[in-house]
């Protein structure tokens, strides 16, 4: 979902959108026809033709996309629509770019649509799996368009026909069986970003710079009676020495820890301006339940006052045991 972030005078929308299916965010997106928040099983489910769910608010231009499908037999379909004017996954409306793998097909179609015209890019795409998990991911910077099938490059093309839209997943018609998705990521792209990749926020400032720390992150309406997650954040600076920065995990509603060991924050270390990968647990009890949780990445107290950029790639959180 979109990240918020705090520039220590105004909260602002960040650019990445993170769903890990674990809670329901049916309010956060467009649904056309029925798509089910299967949070039991951290997934959303379609059975219906032509259906599927669309970003609300967040409409990317360049961006990373990444996405785990299942496709239970051959005759299932499966559906992505991104830098799309409209609220639906049809081929025949607005104007969009559209992957789809119909019923009964062994391969996948990207077509471009414009007011409901569609002429085809690219034909004959294989690599998806039919019976298990599999990934697709998408790179779209300027008029390039790449896909990847299981981490495999399966196309390459070039199209500047759409620059910007919301992007949304679904199925085909006809569909028979139930296509399931989980673990969406969608990281705005950024043609200055070393990795290839955007970094998903604005620069962090300083760390008390406006008497408010700046931070990064998400919160959550606790439906879960207790369990255990992985808060998990990938973080860069451009200036390693002079970047305080930490994660932060709190139950808002009463400020209790909610953290293994009890502490609230974990520092991050960075030692050079690559990325780096930190991860802390999370553990709800039952006192938790319906309360509002905070994960975040902020600068700390310590942090110069005119401070580098500080990029933070992925906050997410994800079960590490059974959820009772």
């Amino acid at each position: 979902r979109s990240e918020s972030y705090w520039d220590g005078s105004a909260e602002v929308i960040g650019t990445t959108f993170v769903d890990d299916c674990q809670w329901d965010r049916s309010a956060e997106y467009t649904d056309y026809r029925t798509v089910i928040s299967n949070v039991t099983n951290g997934t959303l489910d379609i059975s219906e033709g032509y259906a599927g769910r669309m970003t609300k608010s967040f409409n990317a231009g360049d961006f990373f996309l990444s996405v785990d499908y299942y496709l239970p037999n051959d005759n299932a379909s499966l559906t992505l629509a991104f830098s799309s004017d409209v609220n639906n996954i049809r081929i025949d409306d607005g104007n969009k770019y559209l992957l789809y793998k119909s019923s009964g097909s062994v391969n996948m179609r990207l077509y471009r649509v414009v007011g409901g015209n569609y002429t085809l890019i690219s034909d004959n795409i294989t690599g998806f799996v039919v019976g298990s998990w599999g990934n697709l991911q998408i790179l779209k910077v300027g008029s390039s368009i790449k896909l990847y099938l299981n981490g495999v490059e399966t196309v390459s093309a070039t199209d500047s026909t759409h620059t910007s839209g919301c992007i949304g997943i679904g199925t085909y018609t006809p569909q028979i069986g139930t296509t399931s998705y989980r673990n969406l990521v969608i990281i705005a792209a950024e043609s200055t970003s070393t990795n290839g990749i955007a970094a998903c926020i604005p620069p962090i400032g300083g760390g008390a710079r406006y008497g408010v720390q700046e931070e990064v992150y998400h919160t959550y309406t606790n439906e879960v009676r207790k369990g255990k997650y992985l808060v998990s954040t990938c973080v860069k600076t451009t200036n390693a020495d002079a970047d305080a920065i930490e994660m932060y995990l709190e139950n808002t509603t009463d400020s209790t820890a909610i953290t293994e060991d009890a502490s609230k924050t974990v520092a991050i270390a960075l030692t050079d301006t690559n990325y780096m990968d930190v991860e802390k647990e999370m553990k709800l009890g039952y006192a938790d339940r319906g309360d509002t949780l905070k994960v975040a990445v902020r600068k700390t107290d310590a942090a110069t006052e005119v401070s580098p950029a500080c990029f933070v790639e992925m906050l997410n959180v994800t079960p590490t045991i059974e959820v009772i």
